[in-house]
Formats: C-alpha cells, sequence, structure tokens
C-alpha cells in the first residue's frame, strides 16, 4: 500500500488517469443507478395506478407498508456508507 501511494505521489500524470478513472467509473455508476431508480418509480406508478383502476381497498396500507420498506433500506444503506464518509474525513 505504501508503494502504491509512493508510486502515485511521485507520477503526477499517473495520479491524474487514476483521478479521471475513478471519476467516470463514479459517474457511470451513479448514471446507471438513476436510470434504475426512474423504472422502479415508473412501475411504481403503473403499480399505483393499477390498483386504483382495479378497486384496491388497501391502496393506502399497500403504499404505507411500500414507504417503510424504503425508509428502512435507506437507513440501512446509510449505515453501511458511514464508514466510508468516515474515511475520507480522516484522509482530508
Amino acid at each position: 500500500m505504501e508503494q502504491v501511494t509512493g508510486f502515485l505521489s511521485g507520477n503526477p500524470l499517473v495520479t491524474a488517469l487514476v483521478a479521471i478513472a475513478v471519476v467516470m467509473f463514479l459517474l457511470s455508476f451513479f448514471r446507471t443507478a438513476l436510470k434504475l431508480l426512474v423504472v422502479a418509480a415508473a412501475a411504481v406508478v403503473l403499480y399505483a395506478g393499477w390498483l386504483q383502476a382495479s378497486g384496491g381497498s388497501d391502496f393506502a396500507e399497500t403504499f404505507g407498508q411500500v414507504l417503510d420498506l424504503l425508509r428502512q433500506s435507506f437507513e440501512r444503506l446509510m449505515v453501511a456508507i458511514r464508514p466510508l464518509f468516515e474515511l475520507l474525513k480522516l484522509l482530508q
């Protein structure tokens, strides 16, 4: 690990190339995640419309459960990502 950091700090061109590659990877990941989120939102809207049109009596209850699931998932994601943020704070 020390050799890698020494190599990167000694070669600014390689450091710049690695930084560009990392940024491109992150942007690609976020673009893909955003597309997935849009598709999921569209599916939820279509499902809501189908429940409403079919006369689903548990419409509010179903979406209350979906919102609870989304909240729990977001909380778990934040718990999983928090150590990464702490590491980034230490590196500054």
